[in-house]
C-alpha cells in the first residue's frame, strides 16, 4: 500500500468512527499532503508508522516524566518499530503505575479529611453541650 492510500484509509477510519456519534466525538485527520510528509523525509507507510511511533513515545515520555520531554529524539529514531513500541509499553505501565500511586494517595487524603471533620463536628458538639450545661473541660 503507498502513503497516500494508507492515509486515506486511516483517515476514512477515523472519520467513520466521529460519524457514530458526530455531537460527542471529534478527532484530528492525517494531513493528506503528500510534499508536506516528503519534507519530513517520510515517503513510505514503513517511514510513516515510525515516525508515528517516535512521536507517540515523546508524548507517553512526557506525561510520565511530568511534562519534560526526551532528552534525545535521535536514540529513539535509530530503533525499530518493535523496541519503540516496547518502550511505550513500559512507559505506558508507568503512567498507570503513577495514576494508581495518585488515586491511592488522594483516597487517603479524603479518609483524613473526613477523619478531621468528625472530630471537629465532635469538638463543636462537646463545646455546644459545655455552654449548654455550663461546665468547662480542660483538654490536654
Amino acid at each position: 500500500m503507498d502513503l497516500a492510500t494508507y492515509i486515506k484509509s486511516r483517515n476514512s477510519v477515523t472519520l467513520a468512527w466521529i460519524a457514530e456519534d458526530p455531537a460527542n466525538r471529534g478527532a484530528c485527520l492525517i494531513v493528506d499532503d503528500l510534499n508536506f510528509w516528503a519534507q519530513q523525509g517520510i515517503t513510505t507507510v514503513e517511514q510513516f508508522e515510525h515516525d508515528s511511533l517516535v512521536a507517540l513515545y515523546c508524548d507517553l515520555y512526557e506525561d510520565a516524566h511530568n511534562g519534560f520531554s526526551p532528552s534525545s529524539v535521535d536514540a529513539i529514531k535509530s530503533m525499530t518499530n518493535e523496541q519503540i513500541e516496547k518502550e511505550c509499553e513500559w512507559l505506558r505501565d508507568c503512567i498507570r503505575g503513577q495514576a494508581k500511586a495518585e488515586a491511592e494517595e488522594l483516597a487517603d487524603h479524603v479518609k483524613w479529611m473526613e477523619e478531621q471533620e468528625k472530630k471537629e463536628a465532635e469538638a463543636r458538639a462537646n463545646a455546644e453541650w459545655e455552654q449548654k450545661w455550663g461546665i468547662h473541660y480542660e483538654r490536654a
